[in-house]
């Protein structure tokens, strides 16, 4: 690129947004993507766009992800080596006190999201997945075993 090179668009950072926006916009204009940073996808990519999450977010963000998994489990070919998900699960825990909001919470999750159970204190803790949990701290929980990680590096590339 020239210092004197035209552009039709500048598409100011090269996270995930902006690299799709540009993308999609460089068939039909010259597209210009500036990023700051020395890698593409540094920080905000690289931390929201980094769970693959059914039961995270309101009712649209929720909507969407799930109309994304087909996309993250079978990328068109051609379109990454290797798989954009593993497995990783997510749990939500609730002090004393907080029984009924997470009981809530579960109750407006569980229909929309197949890998979601709730688990006593005594299941939650022989899980194992939080080593550091006080059993005299915790008063319920929620497991979504369908939340996996997502190769957000990959993706981007």
């Amino acid at each position: 690129m020239s210092d004197n090179q035209v552009f039709d668009i500048a598409v100011i950072g090269a996270g995930i947004a902006g690299a799709s926006l540009a993308s999609q916009l460089a068939p039909d204009r010259s597209v210009v993507v500036l990023e700051r940073e020395s890698q593409p996808g540094y920080h905000t990519t690289g931390r929201s766009a980094a769970m693959f999450m059914e039961s995270y977010g309101p009712v649209a963000v929720r909507a969407m992800t799930r109309a994304s998994r087909a996309f993250y489990l079978a990328p068109p070919a051609g379109f990454c080596e290797r798989p954009l998900l593993s497995p990783r699960g997510s749990m939500v825990l609730a002090r004393p006190g907080q029984e009924a909001q997470l009981e809530h919470e579960f109750n407006n999750l569980v229909n929309s999201c197949a890998g979601l159970r709730r688990l006593r204190p005594d299941e939650a803790l022989a899980l194992a997945l939080v080593p550091c949990l006080r059993p005299e701290r915790l008063a319920a929980a929620m497991l979504d075993d369908a939340a996996m990680d997502i190769d957000v590096h990959h993706l981007h590339q």
